[in-house]
Parts: C-alpha cells; sequence; structure tokens
C-alpha cells in the first residue's frame, strides 16, 4: 500500500457498514477520480460522520489500488484509502443547513 494525502469533496455521505467500519467517498475537485474511505477507529469515524454532504475534505491514510477491467474491458484503479487522518475540521453549519438538516430528520 502507498501512503497518501486526498483532498476533494464528499459526493457520499459516511455511514457505518455491517462490520463495523465508517465508509464514504470522496471526488477530487476536478471530479475526475473517486476514492472510497474506510475509517474503523471510533475518533474519525465520528469526524468523518459530522461532515456533511459537499463538505470539502483533506484526509491521509494508507491507499490501496486495485487494477479492474471495467465492461468494456478497458483497465481501470479502484481505490481505497484506509483513513489515518482527518486534515479537516467541520465547518461551522449556517442557518439554512441547519434546518434542512432538522427536516430531514423529521420526515
Amino acid at each position: 500500500m502507498i501512503s497518501a494525502l486526498i483532498a476533494g469533496r464528499l459526493v457520499k455521505e459516511a455511514h457505518i457498514t455491517s462490520n463495523g467500519a465508517c465508509e464514504a467517498t470522496v471526488c477530487t475537485f476536478d471530479d475526475e477520480r473517486s476514492v472510497r474511505l474506510t475509517c474503523r477507529r471510533k475518533a474519525l469515524s465520528e469526524q468523518l460522520l459530522a461532515l456533511p454532504f459537499g463538505s470539502p475534505i483533506s484526509v491521509s491514510g494508507l491507499l490501496r489500488v486495485v487494477p479492474v477491467l471495467n465492461d468494456k474491458g478497458e483497465p481501470r484503479a479502484y481505490l481505497t484509502l484506509e483513513v489515518s487522518a482527518i486534515l479537516t475540521q467541520p465547518q461551522p453549519q449556517g442557518l439554512m443547513a441547519r434546518l434542512f438538516k432538522q427536516g430531514a430528520n423529521h420526515g
């Protein structure tokens, strides 16, 4: 595996999987590559869960690259980062974000 630093935005909110790990998906700012983030440490999982969809994020950890062939037979790489540090602090939410989040929780 490779030590990596990835910066982008959350394109899939963090959630807890059936095996207890926290997962999310980050896409680079130019929308070219996505990377699945996995996190097993509770403190890091809580930080990741606190970030809303679309948040800018910087993370570091061990990058696993799995070569695959797509439907057309073209080689691609499936990227997964085992998070060891979240370098982004959660941003304070504005009134509109809090209202939308509150509405989503009630309906």
